[in-house]
């Protein structure tokens, strides 16, 4: 690996000129500060807005160059990011995929949301597939329209590691604010070689001024580095807790078994502090259910958030998907998913865990990748928990409903009671706005949760440029037919055209 040696580059756009490029007409008029305080508030009126990345789009003939839409929730028009066109750096390119990684933050402090972009396909330095990822700023006209699109790879100063063919640096991004306020982003590079093992897996931590980077060889990180651990392949965080999954990583003579690393957001030797580690052959007061075997992908996803218990005390929660897990009786890929209760301080215990032939659910199918994704919600934030009020979402993408194979299915859990039973299924059955379940739509691969709403794209159907629908959870778990919001391109001002529009969202 190679020290950082360029500065970092900006795109130089100013708010005048994104007014000008945006093919959605004229900015209405803005206040000349943000509110803040609403989380995906990106032209800070107050209003949460959202981000819906769809990275197989085509761009001035450059198939999957990707493009992100923005659909603002006050009476801004929608606008559309893309390459080309100002505020995002660079031309278009095949393969790109923009809108594939994303995230938010104030990374600035000013009050307006910024959204944070992996692009880990990027070339940098001639190098396929280095990687970078781009920061741009929310702003009172809008996002992209203020300060200039920044861009981090890994020669920006102070990031460790140096850019490589196939590092994929932003293949995984978390941001947030941490207790203090402090903005962060942890940036995964599960392709990065180290030691000369390949795709041993690195990660970037920023904070404010503050850079470091680690991987498993670093001094106070347990584990080795080994080819293909794939360390960074997801992350996630929340303003007490990191967590870092390595789907590759070895467990004893079991390869690809998977594991996750933890760590808080105090500085340990110039870096986030180790704070303990998960897999299935984890020593955890209970125990915790399975065993690491080859293959497992434990790690593949994660998610973190931070609740208060039923008497007040704060945890973390980390939600940990296998989806490579197979069963006893021949079934393989069924997947799974663990949720683990954990204090800053490393003290943790598996609460929940469900696997595709857990008692209740016996919807055990090969190839369903059960935990592919994951997702953790607190519906109720700043309160005392209740049974009910932390969820987990966990998607099936392989799931066969009827006789349409990987039509998919995500699932809803309330982990704090520890079982499977109270839970809802959503297979697209019995929801008109979802359409009815598509052979090779992939139902939960990709999806979004908030206090308030479940976003439940459908951006994988074959030949159709995908929808993003949204419920409100009262609705979802008390009415036997909620209402359901959806954006779809071409429709209500949102650009025409796409392949895979709700593939990410924020």
């Amino acid at each position: 690996m190679t020290s950082p040696v360029t500065a970092v580059r900006v795109c130089a756009v100013t708010a005048a000129t994104a007014v000008v490029l945006t093919s959605f007409g004229a900015f209405p008029a803005a206040a000349d500060t943000c509110e803040g305080g609403v989380a995906s508030d990106f032209d800070g009126d107050g209003v949460r807005d959202l981000v819906i990345g769809d990275p197989d789009a085509s761009v001035d003939g450059n198939e999957r160059a990707g493009r992100i839409t923005v659909a603002y929730g006050g009476e801004r028009a929608p606008v559309l990011l893309k390459r080309g066109a100002g505020v995002i750096p660079g031309e278009p390119g095949q393969g790109d995929r923009l809108g594939e990684v994303m995230d938010t933050f104030d990374h600035d402090g000013d009050g307006c949301t910024d959204l944070l972009v992996g692009l880990p396909r990027e070339q940098v330095d001639d190098l396929e597939e280095a990687g970078a990822v781009l920061v741009v700023h929310g702003s009172p006209q809008g996002l992209g329209a203020g300060t200039a699109t920044q861009v981090w790879d890994q020669d920006t100063p102070g990031f460790g590691g140096g850019p490589e063919t196939g590092d994929w640096f932003g293949h995984a991004i978390a941001a947030g604010n941490t207790l203090d306020g402090d903005a962060y982003a942890v940036i995964g590079i599960p392709g990065e070689a180290v030691g000369g093992f390949e795709d041993a897996g690195y990660v970037q931590y920023v904070r404010g001024d503050h850079t470091a980077s680690f991987h498993q060889d670093t001094e106070g990180v347990t584990g080795t580095v080994e080819a293909s651990d794939r360390y960074g392949f997801d992350v996630a965080a929340s303003n007490t807790l990191i967590a870092v999954g390595a789907p590759g990583e070895a467990i004893g003579s079991e390869e690809f078994a998977g594991g996750v690393h933890l760590f808080n957001h105090e500085q340990a030797g110039n870096r986030p502090a180790y704070v303990g580690g998960l897999h299935q052959d984890s020593d955890l007061p209970g125990g915790v259910d399975g065993g690491s075997e080859a293959g497992d992908r434990t790690g593949t996803s994660v998610d973190v958030v931070d609740y208060r218990t039923g008497t007040g005390a704060a945890k973390t929660m980390v939600a940990v998907g296998s989806p490579g897990e197979d069963l006893g009786d021949g079934g393989t890929d069924t997947g799974g998913v663990h949720v683990i209760s954990a204090e800053a301080d490393g003290t943790r215990h598996q609460i929940f865990a469900a696997f595709r032939d857990t008692g209740g659910m016996d919807l055990a199918q090969s190839s369903d990748f059960l935990g592919q994704h994951v997702r953790l919600v607190d519906t109720a934030p700043g309160q005392n928990a209740t049974d009910t009020s932390v969820k987990l979402v966990a998607g099936t993408p392989g799931h066969t409903v009827g006789e349409e194979r990987a039509a998919g299915l995500v699932q809803v859990f309330h982990p704090l009671t520890g079982s499977v039973d109270d839970r809802l299924d959503l297979d697209r059955t019995g929801h008109s706005a979802l359409g009815a379940p598509v052979a090779g739509g992939y139902f939960g691969m990709s999806f979004h949760a908030t206090a308030e709403d479940l976003y439940l794209p459908t951006p994988f159907d074959p030949g159709d440029p995908g929808a993003v629908h949204a419920v409100s959870w009262r609705e979802l778990l008390e009415q036997d037919t909620p209402a359901w919001r959806t954006w779809t391109p071409g429709q209500n001002g949102l650009p025409e055209g796409g392949r895979a529009f709700g593939a990410a969202l924020r």
